[in-house]
């Protein structure tokens, strides 16, 4: 196996570290002193394709691949964490779930602006009592008609000052625990989205870290990230963060054999359900289990009556 980066890779670093070099290093110590975000350098940052790393060409993105990715980040590390960080967070938190879990709505909406540097986005899951514990969520997100609205606070917003769109956790549905948590789509111009303060970090102080205060944010039914149908699809996040989500690799296994382990899959795969499945870069990258995956996931997404993952035994592996 040749670990060596290609040709191409190995201008993709030259590019980013000339950038960096030219466009970021003089500044740095100015930025941060005054604690100023750059928005000047978002375009130049787009033009190299670093708004949207990993995304489709079809919404804007650069479509490069996961070693494309770590090279850019490392490049911008080299320099400045806080430029690092910002275009981290963007690509790998705001962006990438909408990319994973969006309808096609909202990445016409969001997706296709996110990547081409048009509009920022946060993640705002965190709260002032649920850090590590993340899924003991005070954010709210009640039924109002067609629409939600959300109440709460979210702490450490990374780039919330300067965000266009966040996606915000919230429970839908206290009785059902871990399982009661969605995550909506909510442009930060929205009546009652208020940055309530700055945090005055020790360090990487160009780039906030806000706290958010929700404050009666009214939002239309299509603000919620992915499709409901009585469990969220969603939550793939929480349940990483939980460390309860099974690794997909034991699914992989559970249908790679001759014949495939169909009881012990369909146990994973119930558990998966509940955690919102697999994002789909993680697996195409294996036709087979992709086939598998992807007739197991329409299987349950085609039945409308489903209302829990203990209901899906009945899905065929074939």
């Amino acid at each position: 196996m040749d670990l060596r980066l290609t040709d191409d890779q190995e201008l993709l670093r030259r590019s980013i570290r000339e950038f960096a070099e030219s466009e970021i290093r003089p500044h740095v110590r100015e930025w941060d002193d005054a604690q100023h975000f750059p928005a000047e350098l978002l375009p130049r940052l787009a033009a190299l394709g670093l708004m949207g790393i990993q995304f489709p060409e079809a919404y804007g993105g650069a479509a490069m691949s996961s070693v494309d990715y770590c090279i850019s980040i490392e490049e911008l590390a080299r320099v400045d964490p806080s430029v690092c960080l910002s275009v981290a967070a963007h690509n790998g938190l705001g962006a990438a779930h909408i990319a994973a879990f969006g309808t096609e709505e909202q990445k016409r909406r969001y997706l296709r602006p996110l990547a081409k540097g048009a509009f920022l986005g946060a993640f705002c899951l965190t709260e002032p009592q649920a850090g590590s514990d993340a899924s003991n969520l005070r954010t709210r997100a009640r039924r109002d008609g067609n629409g939600y609205v959300l109440e709460g606070t979210k702490q450490f917003v990374t780039m919330g000052a300067n965000a266009d769109v966040a996606i915000v956790f919230a429970v839908t549905d206290p009785q059902a625990g871990k399982r009661g948590i969605s995550a909506f789509l909510v442009p930060t111009d929205a009546a009652g989205f208020e940055v309530a303060r700055v945090e005055d970090k020790l360090g990487q102080r160009h780039i906030d870290a806000a706290q958010i205060r929700l404050n009666e944010v009214r939002l239309p039914g299509e603000s919620l990230l992915g499709r409901y149908v009585g469990i969220p699809l969603f939550p793939l996040t929480v349940g990483e963060l939980l460390g309860r989500r099974p690794r997909w690799r034991e699914f992989r296994q559970a249908v790679a054999g001759a014949p495939p382990d169909a009881p012990k899959a369909r146990t994973i795969l119930e558990r998966l359900l509940a955690f919102g499945g697999f994002p789909e870069p993680y697996v195409r990258a294996d036709p087979e289990f992709y086939r598998v995956w992807s007739g197991l996931r329409s299987q349950l997404l085609v039945r409308e009556d489903i209302r829990d993952a203990s209901r899906i035994s009945s899905l065929s592996i074939s």
